[in-house]
Protein backbone atom coordinates (compact mmCIF):
# COMPACT_ATOMS: atom_id res chain seq x y z
CA UNK A 1 0.00 0.00 0.00
CA UNK A 2 3.06 2.52 0.89
CA UNK A 3 3.07 2.31 -3.10
CA UNK A 4 0.50 4.64 -3.35
CA UNK A 5 1.35 7.33 -0.45
CA UNK A 6 0.09 10.07 -2.77
CA UNK A 7 3.41 12.66 -3.27
CA UNK A 8 3.21 16.15 -5.20
CA UNK A 9 4.51 13.94 -7.91
CA UNK A 10 0.94 12.69 -8.51
CA UNK A 11 -0.09 15.93 -9.09
CA UNK A 12 2.22 17.25 -11.60
CA UNK A 13 -0.21 18.10 -14.34
CA UNK A 14 -3.62 16.22 -15.05
CA UNK A 15 -2.28 12.89 -16.54
CA UNK A 16 -0.45 12.48 -13.86
CA UNK A 17 -3.60 12.51 -11.04
CA UNK A 18 -5.60 10.53 -14.20
CA UNK A 19 -2.73 8.16 -13.85
CA UNK A 20 -2.62 7.56 -9.88
CA UNK A 21 -6.27 7.21 -9.54
CA UNK A 22 -6.67 4.36 -12.25
CA UNK A 23 -3.23 2.78 -10.89
CA UNK A 24 -5.24 2.82 -7.40
CA UNK A 25 -8.72 1.69 -8.85
CA UNK A 26 -6.71 -1.44 -10.35
CA UNK A 27 -5.18 -1.73 -7.28
CA UNK A 28 -8.31 -2.36 -4.81
CA UNK A 29 -10.01 -4.38 -7.54
CA UNK A 30 -7.32 -6.55 -7.36
CA UNK A 31 -6.91 -6.27 -3.61
CA UNK A 32 -10.75 -7.05 -3.46
CA UNK A 33 -10.36 -10.35 -5.11
CA UNK A 34 -7.47 -11.45 -2.81
CA UNK A 35 -9.36 -10.50 0.23
CA UNK A 36 -12.33 -12.91 -0.98
CA UNK A 37 -9.91 -15.25 -1.66
CA UNK A 38 -8.93 -15.45 1.67
CA UNK A 39 -12.23 -15.33 3.19
CA UNK A 40 -12.77 -18.62 0.94
CA UNK A 41 -10.21 -20.45 1.71
CA UNK A 42 -10.75 -19.94 5.56
CA UNK A 43 -14.36 -20.55 5.60
CA UNK A 44 -15.20 -17.04 6.83
CA UNK A 45 -18.99 -17.53 4.69
CA UNK A 46 -20.67 -15.65 2.17
CA UNK A 47 -21.83 -12.95 4.59
CA UNK A 48 -17.83 -11.94 5.10
CA UNK A 49 -17.33 -12.09 1.19
CA UNK A 50 -20.25 -9.78 0.24
CA UNK A 51 -19.21 -7.42 3.20
CA UNK A 52 -15.39 -7.09 1.52
CA UNK A 53 -17.22 -6.62 -1.95
CA UNK A 54 -19.08 -4.01 -0.55
CA UNK A 55 -16.15 -2.12 1.23
CA UNK A 56 -14.08 -2.45 -1.23
CA UNK A 57 -16.53 -1.29 -4.16
CA UNK A 58 -17.48 1.68 -2.02
CA UNK A 59 -13.81 2.66 -1.77
CA UNK A 60 -13.64 2.36 -5.60
CA UNK A 61 -16.69 4.86 -5.68
CA UNK A 62 -14.29 6.93 -3.76
CA UNK A 63 -11.47 7.12 -6.42
CA UNK A 64 -13.49 7.89 -9.06
CA UNK A 65 -15.09 10.72 -7.19
CA UNK A 66 -12.00 12.39 -5.45
CA UNK A 67 -11.13 15.89 -6.70
CA UNK A 68 -7.96 16.13 -8.87
CA UNK A 69 -5.65 17.63 -6.02
CA UNK A 70 -3.10 16.58 -3.87
CA UNK A 71 -5.24 17.57 -0.67
CA UNK A 72 -7.92 15.23 -1.89
CA UNK A 73 -5.73 12.55 -2.64
CA UNK A 74 -4.50 12.40 0.74
CA UNK A 75 -7.66 12.84 2.56
CA UNK A 76 -8.68 9.59 0.23
CA UNK A 77 -5.97 7.92 1.41
CA UNK A 78 -6.12 8.44 4.99
CA UNK A 79 -10.17 8.13 5.24
CA UNK A 80 -9.93 4.68 2.89
CA UNK A 81 -6.60 3.39 4.01
CA UNK A 82 -4.23 3.80 6.33
CA UNK A 83 -6.79 5.13 9.09
CA UNK A 84 -7.34 2.55 12.08
CA UNK A 85 -10.21 3.40 14.96
CA UNK A 86 -9.98 2.69 18.43
CA UNK A 87 -13.23 1.00 18.02
CA UNK A 88 -12.22 -1.05 15.88
CA UNK A 89 -9.33 -1.95 17.97
CA UNK A 90 -11.14 -2.38 21.18
CA UNK A 91 -13.94 -4.86 19.62
CA UNK A 92 -11.35 -6.77 17.20
CA UNK A 93 -9.52 -7.38 20.64
CA UNK A 94 -13.14 -8.39 22.63
CA UNK A 95 -13.72 -10.53 20.00
CA UNK A 96 -10.06 -12.55 19.53
CA UNK A 97 -8.84 -11.94 22.75
CA UNK A 98 -6.11 -14.41 21.86
CA UNK A 99 -4.63 -16.19 24.05
CA UNK A 100 -6.48 -19.15 24.51
CA UNK A 101 -6.87 -19.57 20.52
CA UNK A 102 -10.76 -19.65 20.10
CA UNK A 103 -13.66 -18.69 17.94
CA UNK A 104 -14.77 -15.37 17.05
CA UNK A 105 -17.01 -13.56 13.85
CA UNK A 106 -15.56 -11.43 11.81
CA UNK A 107 -18.77 -10.40 10.12
CA UNK A 108 -20.25 -7.32 12.70
CA UNK A 109 -16.44 -6.06 13.07
CA UNK A 110 -16.09 -6.00 9.20
CA UNK A 111 -19.46 -4.42 8.68
CA UNK A 112 -18.23 -1.43 11.22
CA UNK A 113 -14.71 -1.04 8.90
CA UNK A 114 -14.19 1.99 7.22
CA UNK A 115 -10.66 1.65 5.58
CA UNK A 116 -8.40 -1.27 4.63
CA UNK A 117 -6.10 -1.01 7.11
CA UNK A 118 -8.93 -1.88 9.29
CA UNK A 119 -10.55 -4.66 7.46
CA UNK A 120 -6.89 -6.23 7.16
CA UNK A 121 -6.39 -6.15 11.21
CA UNK A 122 -9.73 -7.95 11.45
CA UNK A 123 -9.15 -10.94 9.21
CA UNK A 124 -5.36 -10.93 10.17
CA UNK A 125 -6.70 -11.66 14.10
CA UNK A 126 -9.70 -13.44 13.05
CA UNK A 127 -7.19 -16.44 11.30
CA UNK A 128 -4.32 -16.03 13.86
CA UNK A 129 -6.65 -16.54 16.73
CA UNK A 130 -8.79 -19.56 15.55
CA UNK A 131 -6.95 -22.88 16.99
CA UNK A 132 -9.28 -24.87 13.98
CA UNK A 133 -6.48 -23.93 11.58
CA UNK A 134 -3.38 -24.71 13.33
CA UNK A 135 -5.04 -27.81 14.07
CA UNK A 136 -5.40 -29.01 10.61
CA UNK A 137 -1.66 -27.44 9.20
CA UNK A 138 0.89 -29.61 9.30
CA UNK A 139 3.84 -28.79 11.99
CA UNK A 140 7.18 -28.46 10.37
CA UNK A 141 9.03 -28.54 13.50
CA UNK A 142 9.30 -28.13 17.30
CA UNK A 143 11.17 -27.64 20.02
CA UNK A 144 11.13 -26.02 23.55
CA UNK A 145 12.49 -23.22 25.25
CA UNK A 146 14.78 -23.02 28.82
CA UNK A 147 11.04 -22.65 30.03
CA UNK A 148 9.87 -25.85 28.17
CA UNK A 149 7.22 -23.76 26.73
CA UNK A 150 6.92 -24.87 23.08
CA UNK A 151 7.83 -23.03 19.81
CA UNK A 152 5.89 -24.56 17.13
CA UNK A 153 6.72 -24.07 13.42
CA UNK A 154 3.25 -24.84 11.06
CA UNK A 155 2.09 -24.46 7.69
CA UNK A 156 3.94 -24.61 4.37
CA UNK A 157 7.80 -24.16 3.57
CA UNK A 158 8.73 -21.02 3.99
CA UNK A 159 12.56 -19.29 4.10
CA UNK A 160 11.50 -16.48 6.96
CA UNK A 161 9.92 -18.83 8.44
CA UNK A 162 11.84 -21.28 8.44
CA UNK A 163 14.87 -18.42 9.92
CA UNK A 164 12.74 -17.41 12.88
CA UNK A 165 12.01 -21.11 14.12
CA UNK A 166 15.78 -22.22 14.02
CA UNK A 167 17.17 -19.22 15.28
CA UNK A 168 15.03 -18.77 17.95
CA UNK A 169 16.48 -18.42 21.21
CA UNK A 170 16.06 -20.95 23.76
CA UNK A 171 16.52 -18.29 26.21
CA UNK A 172 14.07 -16.04 25.65
CA UNK A 173 11.36 -15.60 28.32
CA UNK A 174 8.22 -16.12 26.88
CA UNK A 175 5.13 -18.38 26.54
CA UNK A 176 3.85 -20.85 23.82
CA UNK A 177 4.60 -19.65 20.63
CA UNK A 178 2.92 -20.68 17.42
CA UNK A 179 5.00 -19.43 13.97
CA UNK A 180 2.99 -20.17 10.75
CA UNK A 181 4.87 -20.16 7.37
CA UNK A 182 2.48 -19.16 4.73
CA UNK A 183 2.91 -18.47 0.78
CA UNK A 184 4.09 -14.50 1.07
CA UNK A 185 3.96 -13.92 4.74
CA UNK A 186 5.13 -15.36 8.41
CA UNK A 187 2.26 -15.02 11.28
CA UNK A 188 3.67 -15.47 14.93
CA UNK A 189 1.85 -15.18 18.03
CA UNK A 190 3.74 -15.03 20.82
CA UNK A 191 2.05 -15.79 24.26
CA UNK A 192 2.73 -14.18 27.71
CA UNK A 193 4.27 -10.93 25.70
CA UNK A 194 1.75 -8.80 26.11
CA UNK A 195 -0.74 -11.41 26.92
CA UNK A 196 -0.50 -12.82 23.20
CA UNK A 197 1.36 -11.13 20.71
CA UNK A 198 0.35 -11.26 17.08
CA UNK A 199 3.39 -10.65 14.65
CA UNK A 200 3.01 -10.46 10.92
CA UNK A 201 6.28 -10.43 8.71
CA UNK A 202 6.61 -9.77 5.12
CA UNK A 203 9.10 -9.04 2.20
CA UNK A 204 8.31 -6.47 -0.19
CA UNK A 205 9.56 -6.06 -3.64
CA UNK A 206 12.93 -4.59 -2.77
CA UNK A 207 13.05 -7.01 -0.38
CA UNK A 208 12.72 -5.33 2.44
CA UNK A 209 11.53 -7.09 5.64
CA UNK A 210 8.60 -5.56 7.52
CA UNK A 211 7.58 -6.61 10.88
CA UNK A 212 3.60 -5.87 11.91
CA UNK A 213 2.68 -6.22 15.33
CA UNK A 214 -0.11 -5.76 17.54
CA UNK A 215 0.40 -5.63 21.57
CA UNK A 216 -3.18 -6.45 22.36
CA UNK A 217 -2.62 -5.78 26.26
CA UNK A 218 -0.66 -2.29 27.90
CA UNK A 219 1.54 -3.60 30.60
CA UNK A 220 3.56 -0.90 30.73
CA UNK A 221 3.03 1.71 28.59
CA UNK A 222 6.40 3.68 29.20
CA UNK A 223 8.27 0.37 27.69
CA UNK A 224 6.02 -0.10 25.00
CA UNK A 225 6.38 3.44 23.66
CA UNK A 226 10.04 2.70 23.74
CA UNK A 227 9.53 -0.22 21.40
CA UNK A 228 11.21 -0.21 17.67
CA UNK A 229 8.37 1.55 15.47
CA UNK A 230 5.86 1.99 17.86
CA UNK A 231 2.87 4.67 17.22
CA UNK A 232 2.50 6.32 20.21
CA UNK A 233 0.60 5.18 23.07
CA UNK A 234 -1.81 6.99 25.02
CA UNK A 235 -3.21 6.61 28.39
CA UNK A 236 -6.21 4.34 28.68
CA UNK A 237 -6.41 3.29 24.66
CA UNK A 238 -7.02 -0.33 24.22
CA UNK A 239 -3.71 -2.31 22.48
CA UNK A 240 -0.14 -1.06 20.31
CA UNK A 241 0.64 -1.60 17.22
CA UNK A 242 3.80 -0.91 15.03
CA UNK A 243 5.61 -1.42 12.25
CA UNK A 244 9.49 -2.42 11.61
CA UNK A 245 11.35 -2.20 8.29
CA UNK A 246 14.76 -4.85 8.50
CA UNK A 247 16.58 -6.75 6.38
CA UNK A 248 16.63 -10.64 6.36
CA UNK A 249 20.51 -10.37 7.30
CA UNK A 250 18.80 -8.39 10.32
CA UNK A 251 16.20 -10.00 11.04
CA UNK A 252 16.55 -12.22 14.06
CA UNK A 253 18.05 -9.70 15.62
CA UNK A 254 15.62 -7.05 15.14
CA UNK A 255 12.84 -9.87 15.55
CA UNK A 256 14.15 -11.26 18.95
CA UNK A 257 15.49 -8.05 20.45
CA UNK A 258 12.19 -6.01 19.53
CA UNK A 259 9.86 -9.61 21.01
CA UNK A 260 12.32 -9.28 24.52
CA UNK A 261 11.41 -5.75 25.02
CA UNK A 262 7.43 -5.88 25.26
CA UNK A 263 6.44 -5.92 28.99
CA UNK A 264 4.72 -8.56 30.62
CA UNK A 265 2.10 -8.88 33.33
CA UNK A 266 5.07 -9.13 36.04
CA UNK A 267 5.85 -5.33 34.63
CA UNK A 268 2.94 -4.14 35.37
CA UNK A 269 2.81 -0.85 37.05
CA UNK A 270 0.67 1.81 39.51
CA UNK A 271 1.26 5.17 38.54
CA UNK A 272 -0.75 8.18 37.14
CA UNK A 273 1.13 7.66 33.43
CA UNK A 274 -0.18 4.05 33.31
CA UNK A 275 -2.91 3.19 35.22
CA UNK A 276 -3.28 -0.52 36.40
CA UNK A 277 -4.52 -2.61 33.41
CA UNK A 278 -4.03 0.38 31.13
CA UNK A 279 -4.68 -0.70 27.44
CA UNK A 280 -3.29 0.96 24.31
CA UNK A 281 -2.41 2.47 20.69
CA UNK A 282 -0.55 4.38 18.39
CA UNK A 283 4.49 6.83 17.00
CA UNK A 284 7.37 7.28 16.30
CA UNK A 285 9.71 6.35 12.98
CA UNK A 286 8.41 8.52 10.31
CA UNK A 287 9.47 5.20 7.60
CA UNK A 288 7.72 2.92 9.81
CA UNK A 289 4.63 5.18 9.90
CA UNK A 290 4.45 5.71 6.27
CA UNK A 291 4.51 2.03 5.33
CA UNK A 292 2.31 0.98 8.16
CA UNK A 293 -0.12 2.94 6.52
CA UNK A 294 -0.97 -0.20 4.67
CA UNK A 295 -1.23 -3.31 6.97
CA UNK A 296 -0.86 -5.92 5.14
Amino acid sequence: MVEFLPTTAVTYNEDAMVEYKDALWKWVRELKDILVQIADSFNFGDGVDNVIIEKMDYIQDKILNTRNDYSSFQKLYEDCFTNMSNYIIDETKAEFTGYSLFYGSAYNILRECKTVNEMLHVLHCAIVNNENYYKIMPIRSKKENLSQESIILYGNENPLAEQVFQTWPFDLDCGVTDIVGLENQVLIMVRDRGHALSIEITKDEKNDIWIHYFIPKICNIDMVNRLNGIRAVKPNEKGAIGLIRTTQEKLSYDLFHFIASVPTDNDMILSNSNPYFSDTIDGSNEMEEQHERKIV
